[in-house]
């Protein structure tokens, strides 16, 4: 009982430690010395108050089961070269826990949090990340149909913003349908917008990327959109863009990216690209993202103009001025990178 009590006592110093102390230091650390922090004591693993994102690194690995479900699942640190399994967990909300990878939807991948719903109930989304097990977090129901969703920032962030589309288009114009949501709302904001926009019924609005205040929506045939949250969600239409293209045989011909790419977007036909990626390395399958080459460490050049794809249980990678062949991802990823698994980028 004593030893138990100064164990106690021992945690309570611990999280009485000053916030904005403890975030200073995590600042300087990765998104393992992050987790390792937080098993330190019980109210800084369930906490949400740190508003720290860790070192840019390579994404993290997520690897389902042989049952592909949301039962547990393998994580794979490509710095410390680290594997560790999880037992998935939602805090017995039965929103994700034990269900079958099918049916549940992920629309966005942003810092390690997906952003999801049941596809049985597309209207009720939700926020999940594996790095801090058990913790959700639930949206207010959301009543109309959207086809694509996306947030700004990660969900323990005051500043967070969700964002939904809905879009149908026929030969005399279209509506464009966008509802957003902050973490204190009650209920989604929506606007509707109606024009003669010069899109087509077979290509809706289908990728959605946040850069600088605004979220970017494309559609397959080439339009991108950009929608102002400030302004109470202002949209500018720019009509087909000019769209990159490299030919790779392992990969959909039709599977469109929209990825952040220094201070720009980039808009990615996989994998079709030109030398668009300079000294970044592209993440695709997952969190959609790119990152500077220095985060391969001691050898930046190795990744340069590199692309990795995720696409069911494939994983490889391969660099863009050699297309006619890819590569497993296995010197990152490890073994992991060849089981015949259902794989992540996060």
């Amino acid at each position: 009982m004593a030893a138990k009590r100064r164990e106690n006592e021992r945690c309570n110093l611990w999280s009485k430690l000053p916030i904005d102390l403890l975030e200073n230091n995590m600042r300087c650390l990765y998104r393992r010395d992050h987790l390792s922090i937080r098993a330190v004591c019980t109210e800084w693993q369930v906490s949400r108050r740190f508003n720290v994102l860790p070192l840019i690194q390579l994404p993290w690995f997520m690897v389902f089961d042989q049952n592909d479900s949301w039962s547990s699942c393998k994580l794979h640190d490509p710095l410390y070269h680290r594997t560790c399994t999880i037992n998935i967990s939602d805090g017995n909300k039965g929103l994700l826990q034990g269900k079958n990878y099918n049916d549940v939807k992920i629309h966005a991948c942003r810092n390690g949090w997906f952003l999801m719903s049941q596809t049985s109930l597309m209207g009720s989304l939700f926020c999940y990340t594996p790095f801090i097990n058990g913790s959700v977090v639930e949206l207010p129901e959301l009543k109309f149909d959207f086809q694509i969703a996306t947030f700004s920032t990660t969900p323990n962030d005051p500043s967070c913003v969700f964002f939904a589309l809905y879009s149908q288009f026929d030969q005399e114009g279209g509506i464009v349908r966008v509802s957003t949501c902050g973490l204190k709302d009650k209920e989604w904001n929506t606007y509707t917008y109606t024009s003669e926009l010069d899109l087509s019924p077979e290509h809706p609005f289908t990728k959605v990327v946040f850069l600088e205040g605004d979220f970017y929506c494309s559609t397959n045939f080439g339009t991108l959109a950009s929608f102002d949250i400030a302004r109470q969600g202002h949209m500018t239409v720019f009509r087909k863009p000019k769209r990159e293209t490299n030919n790779s045989s392992e990969w959909a011909s039709g599977d469109i990216y929209l990825v952040e790419l220094d201070g720009t977007i980039a808009f990615i036909q996989i994998l079709e690209t030109e030398s668009v990626t300079g000294d970044r390395v592209l993440f695709l399958g997952g969190c959609d993202s790119s990152f500077p080459t220095t985060v391969a460490g001691k050898n930046p050049n190795r990744v340069a103009e590199w692309i990795f794809g995720c696409s069911g249980d494939k994983a490889r990678h391969f660099n863009i001025f050699h297309n006619a062949r890819s590569y497993a991802c296995s010197a990152f990823y490890g073994p992991l990178a060849n089981n015949n698994c259902r794989k992540l980028w996060i």
